[in-house]
């Protein structure tokens, strides 16, 4: 999933995104889910900075 229009962002904050996830299937409730962003600087080049979750 994207945007096609890029949202600015400043990278020295620090940001919380929520993802929501819906289980149709009932077997399904036990699989795990990755959920990413990719960031451009105002170039469009790539920035994403890794991230050490706690």
């Amino acid at each position: 999933m994207y945007h096609a229009e890029k949202i600015p962002f400043d990278p020295s904050k620090l940001y919380r995104i929520e993802a929501r996830v819906y289980v149709y299937v009932a077997g399904d409730a036990d699989r795990t889910i990755y959920v990413g962003l990719a960031g451009y600087d105002n170039t469009g080049k790539r920035c994403n900075v890794p991230v050490q979750i706690p």
